[in-house]
């Protein structure tokens, strides 16, 4: 797939991995609509596009809000024509720890993670499938592979969105939709700022590459860093017992390296 005169939607793309999606996108020829909360980032990310010779439009809009992803997608398309890639980007990490458990913070990462995939998907799919063809890539995460404790929800949400996308991948083809799922590891980004000493972290600037990439090349999946790809792959296949005691010895040493 070329990107050059193609019309892509981004959720979650005033800063982070969906600002870099963008740019890179609109430097490629695409035109771009920008989906986000409003903040003043937003409308400095598609000026900085728009001042570098790109096309883009900027829309307000709350991904956990299904009429409001309704009507951004409606607005991307009446200013820059028909759809033909939706990422969807747009997410957040909260805590959730076992004590106390309270169900509020899951209910937030499930309607932002989750249900905001499934809101844009619902807004542009049905284009997608009257003109026979179209691109959609969702962003889950490494650690959706397998649970993990304080985060939990997060992970939760993430595996819902891989499952999501792994049944539409199959359903689609035969229609001319192609999906991908983005399993990211960590990527410097405002919402990992507060992650102490995570390992194999990742430039915005090369994971938004390999996103691009392995959407052109219609993969069914995109995994990155190889070296944390690699090692969940491995954990993945551990009995409970084994893995278990792994990450429990990994959250007490966590624990006391965050108490020095």
């Amino acid at each position: 797939m070329s990107f050059k005169d193609r019309v892509a939607v981004i959720t979650g793309a005033s800063s982070g991995i969906g600002a870099e999606l963008a740019g890179q996108l609109a430097a490629a020829g695409a035109r771009v609509g920008l989906v986000a909360l409003p903040e003043n980032a937003l409308y400095a990310t598609m000026e900085s596009i728009r001042g570098r010779g790109g096309v883009a439009t900027a829309v307000e809009a709350d991904v956990s809000d299904r009429d409001s992803v309704r009507h951004a997608i409606a607005r991307v398309e009446a200013e820059l024509g028909p759809i033909d890639l939706l990422i969807a980007n747009a997410g957040i990490g909260l805590g959730t720890p076992a004590t106390p458990f309270e169900a509020g913070g899951f209910e937030t990462l499930m309607r932002v993670n989750y249900l905001g995939i499934v809101y844009a998907i619902e807004a542009t799919l049905p284009g997608m499938l009257e003109r026979g063809r179209g691109r959609i890539a969702g962003i889950s995460s490494l650690s959706s592979y397998r649970g993990s404790p304080l985060v939990s929800g997060y992970i939760a949400s993430k595996a819902a969105v891989a499952a999501l996308l792994e049944g539409l991948r199959v359903e689609l083809k035969p229609f001319g939709v192609s999906v991908t799922t983005v399993r990211p590891g960590f990527v410097r980004t405002p919402m990992t700022a507060s992650i102490r000493s995570p390992r194999f972290m990742v430039e915005v600037e090369p994971a938004a590459r390999a996103i691009l990439k392995g959407i052109a090349e219609g993969r069914a999946e995109v995994r990155f860093p190889w070296q944390a790809s690699w090692a969940m792959g491995l954990l993945r296949l551990l009995p409970c017992t084994v893995y278990d005691h792994i990450i429990s010895k990994a959250m007490n040493k966590k624990v006391i390296d965050d108490a020095e």
